[in-house]
């Protein structure tokens, strides 16, 4: 388990993209390929997902396992960034889910380090679309 913490103590550097009232976007990069992390206020929430952006002449992003054995890596940039997020817009409530069944474990790990150094409280539901991992912190 320390392994997997130490693993994921190792973000690359990251841009971010748009940073308004209702959308915060940054991407980062590994090897060749353009990761994005995409969040957006909706329904009294924040929303996130984070993938691959596509090379296509429309904007697209792949949010599937790459393959590319950087799981450890892209996950320490996604803290990172999640890590500046809450610092600049303090989020009540912020949502995410794992789609693919071998992520849930490190899904659950990435949870509780958030939780533990941000002081939210964090569900985990499985429904149709994944494991759905909602945080919430109470107001003082």
């Amino acid at each position: 388990m320390k392994r997997i913490f130490e693993l994921m103590d190792s973000p690359e550097k990251f841009n971010v993209k748009i940073q308004t009232k209702n959308e915060f976007n940054a991407e980062f990069y590994i090897d060749d390929l353009t990761y994005v992390f995409l969040t957006e206020y909706y329904n009294e929430s924040w929303e996130m997902q984070f993938g691959i952006e596509s090379t296509g002449p429309v904007a697209d992003y792949a949010m599937d396992i790459t393959g590319s054995g950087n799981e450890f890596k892209v996950f320490a940039t996604v803290a990172s960034i999640l890590s500046y997020f809450i610092k600049e817009y303090n989020p009540k409530v912020f949502v995410f889910s794992a789609q693919e069944k071998s992520r849930i474990k490190l899904y659950n790990i990435f949870s509780e380090k958030i939780s533990k150094a941000f002081g939210y409280r964090y569900t985990a539901n499985f429904d149709d679309s994944g494991m759905i991992y909602k945080f919430s912190k109470e107001d003082k």
